[in-house]
Order: C-alpha cells, then structure tokens, then sequence
C-alpha cells in the first residue's frame, strides 16, 4: 500500500514542491525541466505517483455529519455514509465486522 502525502519521504517532499512550483510557473514541463536540468521523465512519474497518493488520502477521509442528541429506543446509533447509506449499529458492536462492513460499502 503506498503511503499517504503526510508521510513523504524527503525525496518525495522535495519532489512534490518541484511539481508545485512547475505547477506555479506557467511553463510546459519540457520548457521547466529543460531550465532546472530536470528529466521531464522523472517529473511526470513523481506527478503520478503523489497524486495516486492523494486520492488514496481522500478515499480513507471520514466525512463527519451532525447526529441529533438522544438515545434511540433501541439502543443503537446511526451511521451515514456520503453515499447516503445509512447504518443503525447497536452500542454494543464487534468492531472488526463494522470495519469490513464500511469497507465493503466504501466500495457501493
């Protein structure tokens, strides 16, 4: 599994503010790295690399909504996913089995 933009190595860090200023420039790749002495090759490879990296970031963000105070009567509470899924989990849960559930819905 490749890691997250958060845990770039230094290498990787250094590539993605290349990327970003090349980004900034207004330049072709070819003209950016013909100036900097860089391999156009090596860019493009970095620019796929971390952006697989942040859309894997995105797919594992929680979006949070706002849940209404109270117990429900069956002593459950409810889950609602982006998708519009919507799960009641009882308070007492295996978490294992909820976790392979979401990731099985992630992919609905």
């Amino acid at each position: 599994m490749k890691r997250s933009v958060s845990r770039l190595t230094p290498r990787g860090r250094q590539w993605l503010a290349t990327i970003q200023e090349w980004e900034r420039s207004g330049l072709s790749m070819r003209e950016f790295c013909a100036r900097r002495g860089l391999n156009a090759a090596t860019l493009s490879w970095w620019r796929q690399e971390l952006k697989g990296r942040r859309e894997e970031q995105r797919q594992d963000r929680v979006q949070l909504i706002e849940i209404s105070a109270g117990a429900r009567a069956d002593n459950s509470f409810a889950i609602e996913l982006s998708n519009g899924l919507r799960l009641c989990v009882p308070m007492r849960f295996d978490a294992a089995a909820l976790k392979e559930l979401l990731g099985v819905l992630r992919l609905c």
